[in-house]
């Protein structure tokens, strides 16, 4: 089933120019990192993104949210998000 989050990148963990393969973290609202896997191309370090995808179970790496697709938000939205 697939489930959509809405997130700002924190750290950009591994990139393969070749496959666009990336690995990147993120926080969750309670402060829980969280870690995302898929072809994300041109992604960068503080970058607002609408995820979609479904949360896996790797073998190596635990928990991981497997993105399918992506898409920018606005930078409006990201601060909606973050005021109290």
């Amino acid at each position: 089933m697939a489930d959509t989050q809405e997130i700002t990148l924190d750290r950009v963990v591994l990139e393969n120019d070749e496959s666009s393969f990336t690995v990147a973290r993120f926080q969750t609202a309670a402060q829980l990192p969280v870690t995302i896997a898929g072809e994300l191309v041109g992604v960068t370090d503080g970058l607002p993104l609408r995820l979609r995808g479904q949360w896996i179970e790797d073998k190596k790496l635990g928990k991981q949210f497997k993105v399918t697709s992506y898409q920018l938000r606005s930078p409006e939205s990201s601060a909606r998000e973050r005021a109290p």
